[in-house]
């Protein structure tokens, strides 16, 4: 369901491999949980791979956000197609996620971790 492509040691960038949905919500949720230390990570979600959020997708992705700001991390969307991109500015939810550009990433990882994704 999740595929890490770079990790140091207060960030992460992860790269979910379908789109997230009612059926494989938990499932991603639960891979989210199980990487190591991720309390005090800022997580960035790669959605090159997504094409598709359902209201059960959204509704974990605010609940890993939530999770990760208690343990003082964040979650922040990258990529987002454009069909994304406006149903989840019209829902409010830029509010709740930070959203990036996939160039906005060389401020966070090098050029050279960055490369073999991008």
């Amino acid at each position: 369901m999740i595929e890490v492509l770079i990790r140091n040691s207060r960030d992460i960038l992860i790269r979910p491999l379908e789109d997230i949905r009612m059926e494989n919500a938990h499932d991603f949720y639960d891979e989210l949980l199980a990487l190591e230390d991720v309390s005090g990570t800022n997580v960035y979600l790669d959605f090159s791979r997504v094409q598709f959020v359902d209201s059960s997708g959204i509704g974990i992705l605010i609940k890993s956000s939530e999770l990760l700001r208690n343990g003082l991390g964040s979650l922040n969307l990258v990529g987002l197609n454009r069909s994304l991109h406006s149903v989840f500015k019209l829902a409010g939810l830029f509010q709740i996620f930070r959203v990036i550009e996939v160039a906005d990433l060389k401020k966070v990882f090098s050029e050279e971790e960055l490369r073999p994704f991008f």
